[in-house]
């Protein structure tokens, strides 16, 4: 489970991420990214959050464990644009805010500019469960595979699983796409874990917004 708040009035960012036990054990398995002694959970929050340091677009940066394999990471930054580019090392497309309105877009030919942004997304024992790996694949046939690859918990972990991008705007919203409206100047995108890991089709919501008087 993963929650994002960001906040373009007051540039502010916070991330709360909560990991299923089963999923850890499946890390501490495969994953490549920390050494043998370091929980893999603070191995991969400690990468990020390395990275915001030294991206330089980041600033009052904390990180708080908020329970067993939860972690908060929140902080300011001056512009989600420049920051997004400082950790991809370039342009990228997949978060566009401009003149009033804010764009996501994410499908199987970005994706790459995600790994970019997200280490972990890169590590080559879990990019075999992620969309570039399972082109094509239906989400029946690609819960059959992790079934007989990682046990009986994994399709209902998948399953149950999401991810949630919550935005706050510095004006009034007047339009948005695929997005859920929490009041006048907020709304709240969310997506399944396994849409993600499959990228069949795009995930993408819109928002436009006026200035407040």
């Amino acid at each position: 489970m993963v929650t994002e708040k960001i906040d373009f009035e007051n540039t502010t960012s916070e991330t709360d991420i909560t990991i299923y036990p089963f999923f850890i054990d499946v890390l501490n398995d495969y994953a490549s990214f920390a050494g043998p002694d370091v929980d893999i959970v603070k191995g991969a929050v400690d990468q990020i959050t390395g990275m915001l340091t030294s991206s330089q677009s980041a600033q009052n940066l904390s990180v708080t464990n908020t329970g067993e394999n939860s972690y908060n990471i929140a902080f300011t930054y001056s512009s989600i644009s420049d920051l997004l580019k400082a950790l991809g090392g370039g342009e990228q497309d997949i978060l566009v805010e401009k003149d009033g309105s804010l764009s996501f877009y994410l499908d199987i030919n970005n994706y790459s500019q995600l790994k970019k942004i997200i280490p972990i997304l890169s590590d080559v024992n879990f990019e075999v469960y992620a969309a570039e790996y399972n082109q094509g694949m239906s989400e029946d046939d690609y819960l059959e595979m992790i079934y007989y690859l990682l046990g009986s918990e994994a399709p209902d972990a998948v399953r149950e699983s999401e991810i949630s991008i919550t935005i706050t705007l510095p004006g009034l919203i007047t339009s948005g796409e695929n997005v859920e409206m929490l009041d006048s100047n907020t709304a709240r995108y969310t997506f399944s874990l396994l849409s993600f890991l499959l990228l069949s089709e795009p995930l993408s919501f819109s928002l436009t917004w006026n200035a407040q008087a």
